[in-house]
């Protein structure tokens, strides 16, 4: 009767630390949980980085288009003032040879040339004035043509470059936003596998504990069971 009473007293507080062991929440379930929400979020850090690489692609040659835009604006521009002066040269040829003459009006007149004697240079004067201007007349126009040629095209490359640089600032925002987002979703992944590492070591100190409250149960028992024979 002794001994059963020992052994009873000791079967129900052994039983009483492994239920204790045991009363951890279960967290298998926990567990399982993390895990799958870690693969998701480890899925989506590798398709974002896959897409990441796609929008550094689309950025890096904006960059490149803006500046090969820029670079043929300023070729324009270039031509546009050489062209420009050109215009203004031969204006300024025009204009000196049209004060010249005016000038010269009253000796190189073709009276004045008659009545000195020299009427084979009135002929002579005249064409060559005339082919002179016919040069540099249509000099000028071929320059004006360009201008205005140059000109258009320096309204499309302004254009251009500043359509390029809305393009290179939209890219820069797309690519600042998706290394904001990855690095939001890193992150997370990290928050989420150290909650994972947590929650594994503590199920394996209890699953520790309840193996040796066990172990220690049944010594307890088996020793009981040896005292009550």
């Amino acid at each position: 009767s002794h001994h059963r009473a020992g052994y009873a007293a000791a079967m129900a507080l052994l039983l009483g630390l492994v239920a204790s062991a045991l009363a951890t929440p279960a967290r298998g379930a926990t567990t399982t949980g993390l895990r799958a929400q870690a693969a998701a979020i480890a899925a989506t850090v590798t398709a974002d980085n896959a897409a990441l690489a796609a929008i550094g692609t689309r950025y890096l040659n904006a960059v490149v288009a803006h500046q090969k835009d820029l670079v043929a604006l300023s070729a324009t521009r270039k031509s546009l003032g050489i062209v420009r002066a050109d215009i203004n040269r031969q204006q300024g040829l025009l204009q000196s040879a049209a004060v010249q003459a005016y000038v010269g009006e009253g000796s190189n007149s073709p009276l004045g040339l008659y009545l000195s004697g020299q009427p084979a240079r009135i002929t002579t004067s005249n064409a060559y004035l005339g082919v002179a201007a016919r040069i540099v007349s249509s000099a000028i126009v071929t320059l004006s043509n360009d201008r205005i040629t140059f000109s258009q095209e320096l309204v499309t490359e302004n254009h251009t470059v500043v359509a390029a640089a809305v393009a290179l600032k939209s890219a820069g925002t797309e690519r600042s936003n998706a290394l904001t987002t990855l690095k939001t979703e890193q992150a997370t992944l990290s928050s989420v596998q150290g909650q994972l590492a947590t929650l594994v070591a503590r199920d394996a100190a209890a699953a520790a504990r309840a193996a040796a409250a066990r172990a220690a149960a049944a010594a307890a028992a088996e020793a009981a069971a040896a005292e009550a024979a």
